[in-house]
Order: C-alpha cells, then structure tokens, then sequence
C-alpha cells in the first residue's frame, strides 16, 4: 500500500547537517561536496551520491514511489494548502473515485517546492505525473552568478508538460490574476505561450469555494472521464 509521501525537515541543532542546506541545492555548479551520507535527508541514495547536492530542508520522502504507477502531484508554498487537499484526497479514495493503490500521491510543500520538484525530475526519470495541482504563487529562490532564479507555479507547469503534456491539472491559488499587475500578466502570457489556452480556465481560487464546491471542482478537472 502506498503511503502519503512526506515531507522531512533537518535537525537545527546538527551542526553536521548545517552545512546540507538551501546553498548546497542550488550551488550545485560551485560547490564541492563529499560523499557522505545526510541523516536527515529522505533521499538517502541521492545524498551518498558525490554528484548530488540538496537541500536536506525541502527533502522528499520517496521511499515507497512506484514508477509504475501514475503520479498525482500537490504542490504548494503552504503547507496548509497541501494539508486541505491531502484531505480531500482521502476523500476521493473513500469515495471510491481514485484508487490509492494504483497512484502515487505527491505533496511537495515549502518554500522552495519548486526545486525539490525539479531535483526529482532529474533523479527519477521515469517521475509520471498524470494529474497536479499548482499553486501559482511560490516562494523560494535561488542565487547565481546570474542573479536571482524563482520559480512561479507556471514554470511548474512548463516541468510537467514537457515531460507529460496530456497531464491534468488545475491552479489552487489565492492570487485573482489580475492582468493589469505586470507578474500575474507575465504568468498569463508564459501559460498562453506553452498552450496557446487560458489560464483562468484552469484556476480554482482559493477563497471562492465551500469544501464540498471545491471536491467537485477537483474531481471534474483531474479525475472524471
């Protein structure tokens, strides 16, 4: 049986696992790292991994991922957000509308979710994301001699859709992506880009519906047939 995939903080107090943090993921090109295991890390064979360099904060547990099965992916800066829609996942396999045994189920929360995100699809390759639901705005960033990389919750999408472009998927977000402030423009012509579609014809806002509104919502978009 699969079991909800977790995510997994480091101990602050290990002065050892300090040094495995938010730089060692992103400054993968000027960092040099040892081949040591992290004790906290949940991707243990990528952490003994010279080559890999993560950030053990924002580690995935993919411990029992089958990459045989189907992947619904949950990704959010909140890990409120995530908790409400594992919810309502449980209440689709209660309801008998997915079967928890022939999908994974996905949560990626935290600031930097989107790098996790990435980081997976660069070790697990045959990472099948058939269903997602992004948030649009996140959190995090990454600093390079080039200057400032954050990712927003179309640039999720973009990750999914070159490798999946037949996914399902829905934006959860709070932001009313207003045209005239120049980010949410920028976001509608990068989805208009990749798709030639709409973008609000695919976003679930946060605040506009009742739980029962919003499992429906859910359900027509990413499970029905």
């Amino acid at each position: 049986m699969i079991k909800f995939i977790k995510n997994l903080f480091s101990n602050k107090d290990n002065e050892e696992n300090k040094e495995m943090t938010a730089e060692c993921m992103f400054d993968n090109d000027e960092i040099e790292t040892s081949n040591v295991d992290c004790n906290n890390c949940s991707i243990k064979s990528l952490c003994s991994d010279n080559n890999i360099i993560h950030e053990c904060e924002n580690s995935i547990d993919i411990g029992d991922y089958n990459p045989d099965l189907d992947t619904v992916l949950i990704i959010d800066d909140n890990e409120g957000m995530i908790s409400f829609l594992m919810d309502d996942m449980d209440y689709f396999v209660d309801k008998g509308i997915i079967d928890k045994d022939k999908l994974n189920i996905l949560p990626i929360s935290g600031l930097h979710a989107a790098f996790s995100l990435k980081l997976l699809y660069e070790k697990l390759p045959r990472l099948n994301i058939k269903h997602a639901i992004i948030d649009i705005t996140l959190g995090g960033s990454k600093m390079t001699k080039e200057g400032n990389i954050k990712y927003t919750g179309v640039d999720v999408f973009s990750m999914i859709y070159k490798n999946n472009p037949d996914f399902r998927f829905l934006f959860y977000t709070g932001n009313n992506l207003n045209p005239y402030i120049k980010s949410n423009e920028k976001l509608i012509s990068q989805f208009k880009e990749l798709t030639g579609g709409d973008i609000k014809k695919h976003v679930l806002f946060k605040t506009s519906m009742d739980i029962s509104s919003r499992r429906k919502y859910i359900q027509e978009c990413l499970f029905d047939k």
